[in-house]
């Protein structure tokens, strides 16, 4: 059995920044230097949409309009025409200096990532973390954005699955599969070796991801 981060996972190559560059704690990293900042608090609003849309195409939709809000117009990333929002000159890059300059460009690449994720885990944890980055430097965020998620990978022999409950178990851990990533317990069967992708949410460990590992034979000598 196998474990690790997703930083170093190819899977979700956006968040490589975060833990490369040591900034999962970016959210105490001195006093904050939040100022208004109209285009960040609509990037963060798309953020959230797209952490708690239920399809993978809403998801992209919104982390599309939250990278324009981050990016503005003129930037190589910016799509026009998708909303009226932060479609004049500036976004929330340019108006920022200091920590939160920082925290809205990785967001931007979080944003970056998500749009090139298929799995609806994914995106949503990309989007969930692109909201916490851009929130990072708000004295104003709400309780339980304080911090940035890492998530971590495990690999080993599914030994349960319980549609019901919609787990599945895997040695010592249980994992619990999102109604909205269901089809994720239909992909696997007891006894097929996986790699599973998750985060730990109030104590238990979320999938965002299950992926079968192949198991070749060596040739006969």
């Amino acid at each position: 059995m196998r474990s690790g981060t997703a930083a170093i996972r190819p899977k979700f190559p956006g968040l490589v920044t975060i833990a490369s560059l040591g900034l999962a704690g970016i959210a105490f990293m001195g006093p904050p230097a939040f100022a208004a900042n109209p285009f960040a608090t609509t990037a963060a609003r798309y953020a959230q949409l797209a952490a708690e849309a239920t399809t993978i195409e809403e998801v992209h939709r919104n982390m599309r309009l939250t990278l324009n809000c981050l990016v503005g117009p003129g930037h190589e990333d910016f799509v026009a025409g998708l909303s009226t929002h932060c479609s004049v000159p500036d976004g929330a890059i340019n108006m920022a200096d200091g920590m939160a300059s920082v925290s809205y460009r990785l967001a931007a690449q979080i944003a970056k990532t998500a749009l090139a994720i298929d799995s609806l885990g994914g995106a949503q944890f990309a989007a969930r973390t692109a909201e916490r980055l851009i929130l990072a430097t708000d004295p104003t965020r709400p309780e339980g954005v304080d911090m940035i998620e890492v998530a971590q990978f495990q690999t080993g022999i599914v030994d349960r699955i319980d549609p019901v409950t919609r787990t599945m178990t895997m040695g010592a851990n249980t994992y619990l599969v999102r109604s909205a990533n269901a089809d994720l317990i239909g992909q696997v069967r007891p006894g097929e070796q996986i790699e599973v992708t998750y985060v730990v949410e109030d104590g238990r460990r979320v999938a965002l991801d299950v992926r079968k590992i192949e198991v070749r034979e060596l040739p006969a000598p």
